[in-house]
């Protein structure tokens, strides 16, 4: 009889276990590929190659393209490497930038809110440090 009610606290607490632990999973964490851009409201086209973005429990790294100067069509495709805290309540993401091809961008810190559509999330608002706004949607790959 005891044998029964030890199997069933075991499969309770499997169960109970089994449920905390996708309810607490970060929806950031994989490899993401850049779907929309919006510079200050204005769609724009992304560029090839996509830009991609992978999260880990506590890195960020991802691909962005610099242009060379204001009036040159030509970018070179960089590379941005820090840390980043997910708020699990509130839904926002600090990325805190460590390595980045932009030196000025080095030691800057950005907040988002991460809303999920489906297999996407969307990054609402982002303001970089000259006070545009940036708009993105990232697919998951994996």
């Amino acid at each position: 009889m005891n044998y029964k009610k030890y199997l069933m606290f075991l499969l309770f607490l499997i169960i109970f276990s089994c449920s905390t632990v996708e309810k607490n999973k970060n929806p950031v964490i994989g490899v993401w590929e850049i779907e929309t851009v919006a510079w200050n409201d204005s769609l724009m086209t992304p560029l090839e190659p996509n830009q991609i973005k992978i999260f880990t429990e506590k890195h960020v790294i991802y691909t962005w393209h610099n242009f060379e100067n204001e009036n040159s069509p030509d970018t070179l495709l960089s590379v941005g490497f820090g840390e980043y805290i997910y708020n699990e309540n509130s839904g926002f993401v600090t990325e805190t930038i460590k390595v980045h091809s932009n030196q000025n961008m080095v030691g800057s810190s950005f907040n988002y809110k991460v809303v999920k559509y489906g297999t996407s999330f969307y990054i609402q608002d982002v303001e970089l440090l000259d006070g545009n706004i940036l708009t993105e949607t990232w697919r998951r790959v994996e």
